[in-house]
C-alpha cells in the first residue's frame, strides 16, 4: 500500500473524462515529484495520484471490501506516513467524484477536517475577449533570472519563493515557463506564472500583493499572460480557485475563462497524537 512512480499511469486511466484537466496531463507526461497508488496493477478501480502534499483520488467503491481498502489507504498510507514524508500535519485530499467526495470524509474519523468546494475554469487560445488595461503607475515585467536575481526589488523573496514552487511543478525544460510580473516603481505588485506545464498548456498561478489589490492589475496579468502562452503555442489554460474565492472567479470569467467543474478538497489537519491508526467502526 505504498505511493509508487510507475503506478501514475493506470491511475489517471481511473480518471476518465477528468484525466484531461490539465494538471492531470502533466501528471501523466511526467511530472515531477509526482507518484500513485493503484488497488490492483492486475485490474485496478481505485487510485490515487500524489502531488507534493495533495491527494487526487478517483475510481469507484463496489463494495464493503473496497471501501475498507479506501479507508486503509487513506489512514495508512496518506495520514499515518504522512505521504511518505511529502507532507508535514496537513493534507489536501481532492476528489473529482461526487459519491467519492461523499464518502472519504466517514474513512477520516478522528482527523481535524475541513470541507472545501473548489473550482475548474478553462480557456482555449487564442483567448477573444476584453483586453484590460494596466493601472496608471504600474508596469509588467517577464520573470528571468535578472529579475530574481535583483536583491534591491521590493518583496522579491516572495516572488522567488513562488518561483521555486512554480519550476519544480511543470515537469518540462526552463524554456517552457511562462511569468509575468506587475511592478510600481521597483516594488513588486503581483504576479501571474504558469504551472503545470504540458504539451496541451498548462494552469496559472496568480497574486495580487494586498497593497495592491482592486486596481484590475489580475485582468491585465492574465491577459497579457494569455497573449504570451499564444504565442508559445500554448492551446488550453486552467484555472483552478476556491469556490468562495469570488475574486479569483470573477477574474477568471471577466477574461474569457469558463467554468468546467466544481470539485471537493478535504483539508485534513492531522491532531499531534494521530498515528494512523484506524479506529474501529464501519466504514
Amino acid at each position: 500500500m505504498y505511493f509508487r512512480r510507475d503506478s501514475v499511469e493506470q491511475a489517471i486511466g481511473l480518471f476518465g473524462d477528468y484525466s484531461k484537466i490539465i494538471r492531470l496531463q502533466a501528471t501523466a507526461e511526467g511530472l515531477g515529484d509526482c507518484d500513485a497508488w493503484v488497488d490492483s496493477k492486475e485490474s485496478p478501480h481505485l487510485g490515487a495520484i500524489r502531488y507534493e502534499s495533495k491527494v487526487y483520488v478517483a475510481g469507484r467503491i463496489s463494495d464493503e471490501k473496497d471501501a475498507r481498502l479506501l479507508k486503509d489507504f487513506l489512514r495508512v498510507a496518506v495520514a499515518g506516513q504522512k505521504l511518505e514524508g511529502h507532507a508535514l500535519d496537513k493534507i489536501q485530499i481532492r476528489t473529482f467524484d461526487y459519491e467519492l467526495g461523499e464518502a472519504l470524509p466517514r474513512f477520516l474519523r478522528g482527523c481535524k477536517l475541513e470541507n472545501r468546494k473548489r473550482e475548474y475554469l478553462e480557456i482555449s487560445l487564442p483567448a477573444d475577449g476584453t483586453a484590460f488595461k494596466l493601472a496608471e503607475g504600474y508596469c509588467l515585467r517577464d520573470v528571468d533570472e535578472e529579475l530574481i536575481m535583483d536583491g534591491d526589488i521590493g518583496d522579491i523573496d516572495l516572488l522567488r519563493g513562488e518561483c521555486a514552487y512554480r519550476h519544480d511543478s511543470m515537469g518540462l525544460k526552463g524554456t517552457d515557463y511562462l511569468g509575468l510580473v506587475a511592478m510600481k516603481g521597483n516594488d513588486i505588485a503581483g504576479w501571474c506564472l504558469s504551472e503545470y506545464t504540458c504539451s496541451v498548456g498548462c494552469e496559472i498561478g496568480i497574486e495580487v500583493l494586498e497593497a495592491h489589490q482592486h486596481r484590475g492589475i489580475a485582468k491585465a496579468m492574465t491577459c497579457r499572460f494569455l497573449e504570451r502562452a499564444h504565442e508559445k503555442g500554448l492551446k488550453r489554460i486552467g484555472w483552478h480557485c476556491y469556490q468562495d474565492n469570488i475574486a479569483s472567479f470573477r477574474t477568471a470569467t471577466a477574461c474569457g475563462f469558463k467554468p468546467v467543474l466544481t470539485y471537493g478538497e478535504i483539508d485534513i489537519e492531522f491532531p499531534p497524537t494521530h498515528l494512523g491508526a484506524a479506529p474501529g467502526g464501519g466504514a
